[in-house]
């Protein structure tokens, strides 16, 4: 489980954060639409990391019971 919330952390740690050119785009932006535009960038960026762990938390259980199933 461990290498498993590694993984999950590193992948984590990539997707949240802000790419130099998502604030290059940002920055060229009216000043008045740049929080806006920020905080959409990083709601977009959250909601992919937790698909990201819903999808992993998926396949964990999904193994698991195929090894439960296999034992009946």
């Amino acid at each position: 489980m461990g290498i498993t919330a590694d993984l999950v952390g590193n992948v984590l740690g990539k997707i949240k954060s802000v790419s130099a050119e998502d604030m290059k785009k940002i920055e060229a932006m009216p000043e008045e639409l740049r929080d806006l535009q920020l905080t959409a960038l990083k709601l977009q960026k959250e909601e992919q990391a937790i698909t990201l762990i819903s999808n992993i938390m998926k396949k964990m259980h999904d193994a698991n019971m195929a090894i439960i199933n296999n034992m009946r």
